[in-house]
């Protein structure tokens, strides 16, 4: 196995570092949060003041740190990295596709940086596609499919509220009289229906 340089190898332990740090936060004060909140609402005297305060504290960071976006942005780039990292080790990659590996983790990261500060957060509804892909691209937005010819042109032939299963389009009905007389479930006009 070939030796990362000290360079790439520091900067894969920090964004290491930074998303475990981030993750341990997120659980720590969120949990710490709860817990505090609880034992307040359960308490009674000076208890009350200093388990809210606590929670309130907890509640804070996680809002305005919010350590659960940064732990997404770290760990993707990591996660960039240490594919190419081991394509490396392995002899799989040379050097200057590890740089640029590098390079494409750092644009990632800043492309996340830069898609966080400038749009407020929003959970894509279903079948639409987040802003950002994992590898920091922007997504391509996502636009109905249209439909084909023949679900534009053919004529719907089923209700909805109807007990009877649809029919198909080209079929004749069965109560439309041939141009012969045959082929109709009804009665002629004048005459009456025998079952």
């Amino acid at each position: 196995m070939r030796e990362v340089p000290d360079e790439v190898q520091k900067r894969l332990n920090g964004w290491f570092y930074c998303f475990w740090g981030f993750t341990i936060c997120f659980y720590l004060f969120g949990i710490l949060g709860v817990l505090c909140s609880t034992i307040a609402a359960a308490s009674e005297g000076y208890a009350v003041k200093v388990f809210t305060v606590i929670a309130s504290g907890c509640m804070a960071f996680v809002g305005f740190v919010q350590p659960d976006r940064q732990y997404r942005k770290y760990v993707i780039a990591w996660r960039l990295l240490d594919e190419k990292v081991n394509m490396y080790r392995h002899g799989l990659i040379e050097i200057q596709e590890l740089l640029e590996g590098m390079a494409g983790a750092e644009r990632a990261l800043d492309q996340i940086e830069r898609d966080t500060a400038s749009t407020k957060p929003t959970n894509p509804t279903p079948g639409q596609q987040s802003p950002v892909s994992p590898t920091g691209q922007p997504a391509k937005p996502s636009q109905p499919v249209p439909a084909s010819p023949a679900q534009q042109t053919s004529p719907q032939r089923h209700s909805p509220n109807s007990n009877q299963p649809p029919t198909d389009a080209g079929a004749p009905d069965a109560n439309t009289r041939k141009p012969d007389g045959t082929g109709s479930n009804q009665a002629k006009p004048d005459e009456k229906k025998v079952d």
